[in-house]
Parts: C-alpha cells; structure tokens; sequence
C-alpha cells in the first residue's frame, strides 16, 4: 500500500515536465535565430559601409544566393 501512496506525488512531478515544451519552443526560437543572420549581418554591413555596401549587395544577390546555401 505504501507504494501506491508515492504514485500520486508522480503525477504532481509530471506537471513540472510541461517547462519542457517551453525549452523546445526555445530551441525552435534558436533554429529561426540562426536563420535570420544572414539578413541581419546585410542590414549591419549597409549601416557600416552604407554607399559601398550598396554597390555589393547588387552583385551579392546574384553571388552571394548561391554561396548562402
């Protein structure tokens, strides 16, 4: 009988696994994070180099997307 008492205090823990499916979501963020850089870095190397950047970007859109991948 006593091992059917420490059976209810499982299931309360089992709450506490939820979080995870926040961390996933989290992973998922990171994965879209990661992606994103790629544009982010263009927008900083505009701000940066800004008229220079602006003749690059031209040809790197005809380069660069081949190189991306």
């Amino acid at each position: 009988m006593e091992t059917s008492r420490p059976s209810p205090p499982d299931h309360r823990r089992a709450q506490q696994k939820p979080p995870e499916a926040q961390i996933k979501t989290k992973t998922t963020d990171w994965t879209i994070l990661q992606q994103p850089p790629l544009k982010k870095k263009k927008k900083q190397c505009i701000i940066k180099k800004h008229s220079k950047c602006r003749d690059v970007p031209r040809k790197d859109h005809s380069g660069a997307n081949s190189l991306s991948p």
